[in-house]
């Protein structure tokens, strides 16, 4: 690649699948942790009678996350956050510049080890361990184009690796761009693969 394309984009939230998806996770993963939990200590102690409590407080734990949640995409972050992005010769650079994400993370952190919530601070452990990510070009291994939303998901086998969110104006060069790098590391991957055979 002779030159990098370098961008930055204000991704929305709410309307965005795959931002959807990892909210959903961060909330549903710690969740099903601690209803697992918590029916394997009842069936431990022998009162598997009280699943309907554990159930019911897990559902209203779910809800008042899920209000939080949402109340912290619209009225704190705006629906919006603003990410910026490099496509070079070495991989795929993204980074959540938005200063809005910065003290949300760092916020949830505090709350959480303060209330000795661990959901909390996990997600704000999660979301600070997500702010800035780098994909190599030989870890890709498919992408999954929404032309719509201008939006290319770099897949590794089975996970998302990171998601590059286009402009309306630069969607066409920098899927081409990914492309035609994917396609160069998978080349001298054989190559190399040839000559250590030889």
């Amino acid at each position: 690649m002779s030159d990098p394309i370098a961008w930055t984009v204000n991704v929305p939230l709410l309307t965005t699948p795959i931002i959807v998806r990892q909210l959903a996770a961060v909330i549903l993963i710690p969740l099903a942790i601690l209803t697992l939990l918590l029916i394997g200590l009842a069936w431990f102690e022998g009162s598997l009678d009280q699943l309907g409590a554990i159930f019911r407080a897990i559902f209203g734990v779910s809800a008042i996350l899920l209000v939080l949640v949402l109340a912290a995409v619209v009225l704190f972050f705006n629906n919006r956050m603003t990410v910026s992005f490099e496509v070079d010769a070495d991989g795929v650079r993204s980074r959540v510049v938005d200063r809005r994400a910065k003290f949300g993370r760092t916020l949830a952190i505090v709350l959480g080890a303060l209330a000795r919530n661990p959901t909390v601070a996990g997600a704000g452990l999660l979301a600070r361990a997500n702010s800035s990510r780098f994909t190599e070009w030989h870890e890709i291994r498919s992408l999954e184009v929404d032309q719509k939303r201008h939006t290319v998901l770099l897949r590794g086998n089975r996970l998302v690796l990171d998601a590059v969110f286009c402009t309306k104006d630069n969607f066409m060069d920098v899927k081409s761009a990914i492309e035609k790098e994917i396609r160069r590391s998978r080349k001298a991957t054989r190559k190399t693969n040839e000559l250590g055979r030889t």
